[in-house]
C-alpha cells in the first residue's frame, strides 16, 4: 500500500512539472481528459521503465505507443486513436488483431469501429468468422462491423449470422435489426 502511495505522489508530481506546451497537438486533436490519461499511463510505464518518459501527446505519438512494451500503453493508445477516429491508424490496428493479447484485439476492433474504414471490413470479417476466437472478440468485431454503414458491412453479417451461436449470433442479430 504505502508504495502504491509512493508512486502516486510521484506521478501527481511529475504530471505538475510538464509544461502546458507539452499538451499542443500537432496531428489531429487529442481532448484534454484522454491527453491526462495517456500521460498517467505513460509516466507509469516510464517510472516502471517499460518506456522512456512521452513529451506530448498527439495523433503521431499515440501511433508510436502502439508498439510500446507496456500493454497498458498499448491499450491506452488504442482507446485513444478510435476515439480521435484518427484514419492513420486504420493499418496499424488492423496488425494488432493478429496480437496475442485477446484485450487488445477486443481495443482495436472496437477502434476500428469507431473509425469506421472500409479497409478494416475483410479484417474484422474473418476476426468476427474465426471459430478459434475468444467471443468477447467476436462480439466487439460484430459490433464493429454494425457501426459500419453501407452493403459491404452488410453482407459480411448476413453471411455470419446463420454459422454463428450464442452471444455472437445475438450480437450480429442486433447489430442487422439496427440497420
Amino acid at each position: 500500500m504505502r508504495s502504491f502511495i509512493l508512486r502516486s505522489g510521484l506521478l501527481a508530481a511529475l504530471l505538475c512539472l510538464i509544461p502546458a506546451s507539452v499538451w499542443a497537438d500537432n496531428g489531429r486533436s487529442v481532448p484534454q481528459y484522454l491527453q491526462v490519461k495517456v500521460m498517467a499511463v505513460c509516466q507509469q510505464a516510464a517510472v516502471e521503465g517499460l518506456m522512456e518518459p512521452v513529451e506530448k501527446v498527439d495523433s503521431d505519438t499515440l501511433l508510436v505507443l502502439l508498439k510500446a512494451r507496456s500493454q497498458k500503453v498499448r491499450g491506452i493508445a488504442i482507446y485513444t486513436l478510435g476515439d480521435i477516429r484518427e484514419r492513420r491508424a486504420v493499418e496499424p490496428l488492423i496488425a494488432v488483431l493478429e496480437d496475442q493479447d485477446p484485450n487488445l484485439r477486443r481495443m482495436a476492433a472496437h477502434a476500428l469501429g469507431k473509425i469506421n474504414d472500409p479497409r478494416a471490413v475483410y479484417p474484422l470479417a474473418y476476426m468476427l468468422n474465426n471459430p478459434n476466437e475468444r467471443v468477447m472478440v467476436r462480439c466487439v468485431a460484430a459490433s464493429a462491423l454494425g457501426r459500419f454503414p453501407g452493403e459491404q458491412a452488410n453482407r459480411v453479417l448476413l453471411a455470419s449470422y446463420p454459422r454463428a451461436e450464442g452471444r455472437v449470433h445475438n450480437v450480429i442479430g442486433t447489430m442487422l435489426s439496427s440497420r
